[in-house]
């Protein structure tokens, strides 16, 4: 898959196919994990252009909407019901305007970055920025992203010399399986991952996960030997015994515990996740030399909400680059 693939005429055709409003969000949703900075400005530049209304036709289109909704209200319960254009072209232009604005909180151009290959679960991206190169290993959360849209995550990262390669799993399964088709189990994926960074010749190498992959990503740092590992709300608990037992030890604590001590640890959470925050404390057990950044006023998603506050790209910069200062919202480890 080419970096020009996913361009405004696909997203015509999805839009023309999918004939209710489900199934469109589906299809944003799919793209939002695929796209990067520029094509999703691109597409939300089209939308904005094609589908938008002016003021007199867009008063007639909420009338016809509130018309609509008065007519179902008299339907069964559950019945399928297919959602006209012009219903669809209003989720349209509002998805493509919330995608703007979160580009938009970085302050920033689209980020230089494109998309060099799809392989099932494993996406490579690859900045045009020129100079020494870093390789982000990103483990995606269940919701195959990392609490944010993947373009939103790859605007804060493009700016510089990066490859990022995104690993997804299907829901609810984890990364104890592998990533198909590259491996089958989690030792054979850090095999790949291995052989990635060897072939790449990187000179930093950064494992990042969230949610459901953020113990992933703190498993694969320990046992790479990367330069750093970042984790934001690890499910602690999630495959944790089968992905210890497929390590060849008794608990993921003694896999973390021999975490080289090049390995510049940084632990994210929500405070107002009290699931997150006793994660956090359990993985920080055997990490005493660990960043623990908690995020005031955050539940579980607790990087979209950095991004939100604008203060998401500071902590990119020092976690995952190694750039300046601690940052100023962690806090040392216990």
């Amino acid at each position: 898959m080419t970096a020009s693939y996913l361009t405004p005429r696909l997203y015509d055709r999805l839009f023309d196919r999918c004939v209710t409003e489900n199934q469109l969000a589906q299809a944003q949703i799919a793209l939002e994990n695929r796209l990067t900075p520029a094509e999703a400005y691109a597409i939300a530049d089209h939308i904005e252009s094609a589908y938008a209304e002016g003021p007199v036709r867009r008063r007639i289109t909420w009338l016809r909407i509130e018309r609509d909704r008065r007519r179902r209200a008299k339907e069964p319960i559950g019945a399928p019901r297919a959602a006209p254009r012009y219903l669809r072209a209003v989720q349209a232009v509002q998805w493509a305007q919330g995608a703007r604005h979160q580009l938009d909180l970085s302050g920033r151009p689209a980020a230089p970055i494109d998309r060099l290959w799809l392989r099932g679960g494993a996406t490579m991206y690859r900045s045009r920025v020129p100079g020494p190169r870093t390789l982000l290993v990103g483990f995606a959360g269940n919701l195959r992203g990392f609490m944010m849209p993947t373009q939103v995550f790859l605007q804060f990262v493009g700016e510089r010399p990066v490859d990022v390669l995104k690993l997804e799993v299907p829901r609810g399964i984890g990364y104890i399986r592998g990533v198909a088709p590259i491996s089958h189990d989690f030792p054979s994926t850090l095999d790949w991952l291995q052989s990635v960074i060897d072939d790449g010749g990187y000179d930093r190498v950064v494992t990042v996960g969230t949610s459901g992959g953020g113990l992933p990503a703190l498993l694969a740092g320990s046992r790479l030997g990367v330069d750093a590992a970042f984790a934001a709300g690890p499910a602690a608990q999630m495959n944790a015994v089968e992905m210890a037992s497929q390590l060849g030890a008794a608990t993921v604590l003694d896999v973390l515990a021999a975490t080289p001590e090049r390995t510049a640890v940084t632990i994210a959470y929500g405070v107002l996740s009290l699931r997150d925050t006793e994660s956090v404390e359990y993985l920080a057990s055997a990490l005493p030399t660990a960043r623990i950044v908690p995020v005031a006023d955050a539940d579980h998603a607790c990087l979209f909400d950095l991004v939100q506050r604008r203060a998401f790209a500071p902590l990119v910069a020092t976690a995952l680059f190694g750039a300046g200062t601690p940052d100023p919202l962690a806090a040392p480890g216990p």
